[in-house]
């Protein structure tokens, strides 16, 4: 028989990693055209190094106890090394509901050359608010967005 030197995989957490990551880059596609830029061979490749790295950090968590689902563990683990390797960062940006009423859709800060204003983490945004005479009470009603780019 030709293929008699086949492994047979198990199922196990390792690869329940893999199939969620290359689940979140599939979904990222759609949004993030740029990723279709880089080789099949290269992501299967970065697909196993993450789902091992995952595994590593997150093995013995208990879901039930932890802050986070697996699910939103894996995806945010996933979405950040993906956007990482093709060179994607994440920012933050601050909205508010038009007029301060939450039926109200969001308006964004925004630059002098009408581009929403971003920033590195939510703690530089939180500062540059404070900088410029909103007080804490006043952050409670902002929304703290992240954006990739």
């Amino acid at each position: 028989m030709a293929y008699s030197d086949i492994q047979q995989t198990e199922f196990n957490r390792a690869t329940e990693n893999l199939i969620e990551i290359t689940w979140t880059y599939v979904n990222l596609q759609k949004e993030f055209p740029k990723l279709s830029e880089t080789d099949s061979m290269g992501w299967k490749q970065m697909f196993m190094v993450w789902a091992n790295e995952f595994e590593e950090n997150y093995g013995r968590t208990d879901w039930d106890e932890s802050e986070k689902t697996y699910q939103e563990a894996i995806e945010e683990f996933a979405k950040e090394k993906i956007f990482q390797w093709v060179g994607i960062r994440k920012y933050i940006c601050i909205g508010r509901h038009i007029e301060g009423i939450t039926l109200n859709p969001y308006e964004w800060l925004m630059e002098k050359g009408r581009k929403v204003k971003l920033f590195e983490n939510e703690v530089e945004a939180k500062a540059y608010l404070r900088t410029n005479g909103y007080s804490d009470e006043d952050l409670e009603f902002l929304k703290f967005e992240e954006v990739w780019r």
